[in-house]
C-alpha cells in the first residue's frame, strides 16, 4: 500500500516538475522571434533623424532564462569608421591594402564637441529623448508578439553609445554617455495592449536609466573584465581556433547579474570593416583569407567553452559588487559560414557563489566546470 501511494505521488508530482521546467524555456521558434525583433530595432534606429546612427552589424538579442530578453543596439555617430582586426595575418593583410592605393580610410572628426560644447550638450539631450521614444515605441508596438515570456519577465533594449569612440564623445570620462537602458516587465505590456493602460502610463512604467563613465564601481569592475576577456578569448590562439568580432561589451542588470556580448567567428584569417555614415551610406565590408581545413564546429565550441570557463575560474572574483546568487554570464552570437550550424546563440553562465567557492577552495575545478550552464538556440 505504502509503495502504491509513493507511486501515485510520483506519477502527480512528474509532469508537474517537467511542466514547470519546460514552461521557463520558450519554444523552437525562440531564435526565429528574436531575429525579427532584431530587425525591427534596426529599422527603428536607423529611420529617425539625428548626428547618431544604428553601426552596422545591428542589433543582438538574447534569451536569458529566468529574466527575459536582452536587446543591445550599437550606436555611434554619423560619419565615423573603424575596423576590427582579430589576427594578424588579416591586419597584415588590410594594411597591405591601403598601402597599395587601393583603398582608403576616412574619418572625419567632429569639431562640435571641442568649439560648442553647449550646443552638442544640448544635442546630446536631445538623442536621449530620441533614444528613449523608440524604445518606448518598440516596447509598446512589438514585443506582446512574444507570447511566451512569463509576466515577471523583463524586456531590455540597451542603446550602447559607447560603440562610439570615446574620441569623439565630446565628453571628459567622467561625463561620457555609456548607454540608455530602458526595461520593462512582460505584465505591463500585456496591460497596455489589453486596455488596461495607455501609452503614456506604459512609458512611465518602463524603467528607463543613461549611464556614463565611471557611474560605479560595478561598472569599473566590468570594463576591466570586458577588456580581460577580450584578450583572454584569442590567447591561447596560435591556430587561429577563434575570432572575436567588435570588442566585448559588458553590462550588470539589476538583480539579475553581469551579462557580457561577444561576436566570435569561427573561421581562420577573418576580418571585419565596419562604417557608419549617413543612413543611405552604410556598409559592412568582410574579408577572408583562404583557408583550406574544414572547419570543425563542434570542436571550436569546445574550445571556446575551455577559454570561458577557465576565464570565471581566473578572474571572475574580480566582479568584486556582484551578489552570491546573481550570474555571471557570457552571451556569444556565432558569425559563421559553417553549413551543420542550426543555431546561432550560445549562452554559458555561472552564479557567484559558485565561483567565490572555488576561490576559497570548497569546490575543485573539476566540479566547478560542472556548474557552468550552457544553452545553445
Amino acid at each position: 500500500m505504502k509503495t502504491r501511494s509513493v507511486f501515485i505521488i510520483l506519477l502527480l508530482v512528474v509532469p508537474l516538475m517537467l511542466f514547470a521546467r519546460n514552461k521557463q524555456r520558450p519554444g523552437n521558434n525562440i531564435q526565429d522571434d528574436i531575429e525579427i525583433m532584431e530587425t525591427i530595432l534596426d529599422k527603428l534606429f536607423d529611420k529617425h533623424e539625428g548626428s547618431f546612427r544604428l553601426i552596422s552589424g545591428g542589433t543582438s538579442g538574447f534569451y536569458l532564462d529566468g529574466y527575459g530578453i536582452l536587446f543591445k543596439v550599437p550606436y555611434s555617430q554619423s560619419d565615423r569608421l573603424y575596423y576590427v582586426t582579430p589576427d594578424k595575418q588579416a591586419r597584415k593583410m588590410f594594411d597591405d591594402w591601403i598601402i597599395s592605393g587601393q583603398g582608403q580610410v576616412i574619418s572625419k572628426r567632429d569639431q562640435d564637441a571641442d568649439e560648442k560644447p553647449a550646443e552638442f550638450e544640448k544635442e546630446m539631450k536631445e538623442e536621449i529623448t530620441r533614444v528613449k521614444d523608440i524604445s518606448a515605441r518598440f516596447l509598446g508596438d512589438y514585443v506582446s508578439a512574444l507570447t511566451y515570456l512569463e509576466p515577471s519577465y523583463w524586456i531590455t533594449v540597451i542603446v550602447d553609445f559607447n560603440d562610439s569612440p570615446r574620441a569623439f564623445s565630446g565628453f571628459t570620462p567622467e561625463k561620457a554617455l555609456r548607454q540608455v537602458i530602458g526595461k520593462v516587465q512582460k505584465k505591463n505590456i500585456a496591460d497596455y495592449h489589453k486596455g488596461k493602460i495607455d501609452f503614456d502610463k506604459l512609458k512611465d512604467r518602463i524603467q528607463f536609466v543613461s549611464k556614463y563613465e565611471n557611474d560605479s564601481e560595478m561598472d569599473g569592475d566590468i570594463d576591466i573584465f570586458s577588456d580581460i576577456m577580450n584578450s583572454y578569448i584569442e590567447k591561447g590562439n596560435e591556430k587561429n581556433e577563434l575570432h572575436v568580432i567588435d570588442a566585448v561589451k559588458g553590462f550588470y542588470l539589476d538583480g539579475y547579474g553581469a551579462i557580457f556580448i561577444m561576436k566570435v567567428n569561427l573561421q581562420p584569417n577573418f576580418i571585419n570593416i565596419i562604417t557608419s555614415g549617413s543612413r543611405n551610406n552604410q556598409f559592412s565590408v568582410q574579408a577572408y583569407s583562404s583557408f583550406g581545413d574544414t572547419i570543425d564546429f563542434d570542436e571550436k565550441l569546445d574550445i571556446l567553452r575551455d577559454r570561458i570557463t577557465s576565464l570565471y575560474a581566473r578572474f571572475g572574483h574580480t566582479l568584486r559588487k556582484l551578489q552570491p546568487k546573481e550570474w555571471l554570464e557570457v552571451a556569444v552570437s556565432l558569425n559563421t559560414i559553417h553549413p551543420d550550424n542550426d543555431y546561432s546563440k550560445v549562452i554559458y553562465k555561472i552564479q557567484k557563489k559558485d565561483i567565490d567557492r572555488l576561490s576559497s577552495q570548497k569546490i575543485g575545478i573539476n566540479e566547478f566546470k560542472r556548474l557552468v550552464n550552457i544553452a545553445r538556440y
